[in-house]
């Protein structure tokens, strides 16, 4: 516990009081939103709704830069579509919101602002009842009936954090072990769910089922079996907190690899426990799952060493520095995804597509038998002083593997080359769709050397960890707004791909900071 508050993983209680004012503030504007769309003749009861929160606030696990996930419950006279369109006009006239953006066409509808210079994130459910009572119990399956797929996913984030906190035997021990396990993902660089690894509720299951498994552990050990459990676990055997209900009189799909093709394809799946089931992991790659073993293999031997030989704490300082100084050590051979904007406003549309589309890329480079690669979950965000545009890179580490060469060979040296044009093109190509692309959008893939990495970006990765809180923008947004899009628009533009470009000379650093993503 010391380790997590030293490391500033807790809020003060100022700063906690500050986010329920944010949350009475925000709710006395939903009402006056419901009292408006009240029919004149309706009862109290039908003037009011709710305002549930999700995530890591609602768990209790949340760190001071993070975001507030809110859920409006409000009556069937409330619909979608008016929320939409009104709620954001008294947002507007409300002088502690900023950043205000609209995503009612994402797979989950959102309302995305900052209230007070704190992140909030809006969902919506028009529930098939004249009023919302306060003692509404979210997880009534009943509750689900009539409501259509955006409403249902829109609930599920309530329902299935609520069902966490109903399913861990020692909410206390759960929250103070998922603070330390989200602390070790972010800094080992594999917490990033649109990017492949694991996000927020990934890892909330996943602690959850070692708290099952070990219910009256105190944090120390269920951090240690944490990391043995995973290191030794089966994938793809699925992670289930309960069982998975196939036969509700409801019919939503559920997750059923025995039925559903798709669904054995998934390399990690991690179970939400709330009716409909589904995978919460399913952007795993195979080449992220080797990548998230890896860590748990190295975790788990570290933390046999504190428990032998009582060295320092698993997640001590100086084991920190060290382990995210490995991201550029261990490689000699990177691709750099430089995204380009000639605005703010512009660049933070561009990456938002850009980095929803990563995943895809991913996918092509590690089906090439000879490549195995690394992608880091970070990028790295400043202004080019020449020309006033906004850049951000990611790097994906590269490493090969080739057949060795036969004994009867007669050639001493063998070449060995590994084109990564028509893979690079295809991804220039996918993303250059965008019908919403103008110009001074640009997106650059160059492969580049260790030596050739500027040293702001590894210094930044050496304790810019520590220095740095994340900054949540709209570049948050714009990738919420398009995560949940189908296949993009064909728009007619050239795509911009460089697949080889060592000699290219880097934008001069303006100002730099380890992003490290959601």
């Amino acid at each position: 516990m010391h380790t997590l508050r030293i490391s500033g993983l807790y809020e003060t209680d100022e700063e906690i009081k500050q986010r329920e004012r944010v949350l009475d503030r925000l709710k006395v504007i939903l009402d006056e939103y419901a009292l408006h769309e009240a029919p004149d003749d309706a009862d109290a009861s039908s003037k009011k709704l709710q305002l549930r929160t999700f995530g890591s606030f609602r768990l209790g696990v949340h760190s001071p830069e993070a975001d507030i996930d809110t859920l409006c419950l409000a009556p069937r006279h409330c619909s979608r579509t008016s929320f939409f369109q009104k709620v954001p006009i008294l947002l507007e006239t409300t002088a502690s919101v900023t950043e205000l953006h609209v995503i009612s066409d994402a797979f989950v509808p959102v309302i995305k602002m900052k209230m007070d210079g704190i992140p909030v994130d809006l969902l919506f459910v028009s529930l098939n009842l004249d009023s919302v009572p306060e003692s509404l119990e979210v997880l009534d399956d009943e509750f689900l009936r009539d409501l259509d797929e955006p409403s249902v996913r829109s609930l599920n984030g309530v329902r299935v954090t609520e069902r966490i906190l109903q399913l861990v035997p020692d909410p206390d021990a759960f929250r103070t072990t998922l603070i330390a396990v989200k602390h070790w993902a972010k800094l080992r660089g594999i917490y990033s769910n649109v990017l492949g690894f694991l996000g927020g509720v990934n890892w909330a299951i996943l602690v959850a089922r070692i708290c099952q498994l070990y219910p009256h552990a105190l944090p120390s050990t269920l951090l240690a079996k944490f990391f043995r459990v995973y290191h030794l676990w089966a994938w793809p055997n699925p992670i289930l907190l309960d069982v998975v209900n196939q036969q509700h009189p409801l019919g939503f799909p559920t997750w059923n690899p025995k039925i559903n093709p798709r669904d054995r394809l998934h390399v990690m799946p991690i179970i939400t426990p709330a009716y409909p089931a589904f995978n919460s992991s399913y952007n795993v790659l195979q080449s992220t799952l080797r990548i998230i073993k890896a860590e748990f293999g190295r975790a788990a031997s570290r933390a046999l060493e504190v428990h032998l030989f009582r060295s320092p704490v698993l997640l001590g300082t100086n084991s920190i520095s060290d382990m995210v100084r490995l991201c550029f050590t261990r490689f000699n051979h990177f691709l750099r995804i430089q995204i380009t904007g000639a605005s703010a406003d512009d660049f933070c549309r561009w990456f938002g597509w850009v980095e929803s589309r990563l995943r895809q890329f991913f996918l092509r480079l590690e089906g090439m038998p000879e490549l195995r690669i690394h992608p880091f979950a970070r990028f790295y965000d400043f202004k080019e002083e020449s020309s006033g545009a906004y850049v951000s890179w990611c790097f994906i580490a590269l490493s090969f593997h080739f057949p060795k060469p036969s004994p009867t060979s007669t050639t001493s040296t063998t070449q060995h080359k590994v084109d990564l044009t028509g893979a690079i093109r295809d991804f220039a190509c996918y993303v250059d769709q965008w019908e919403e692309r103008s110009e001074g959008m640009d997106l650059h893939v160059d492969h580049v050397r260790q030596e050739d990495i500027p040293q702001w970006v590894k210094d930044s990765s050496d304790g810019a960890l520590h220095r740095h809180k994340r900054v949540r923008s709209k570049l948050d947004t714009a990738a919420s707004a398009v995560a949940g899009s189908s296949e993009p628009k064909r728009k007619k533009s050239a795509a911009k791909g460089h697949p080889a470009a060592n000699g290219q000379t880097h934008p001069k650093r303006i100002k730099a900071a380890v992003r490290k993503v959601s």
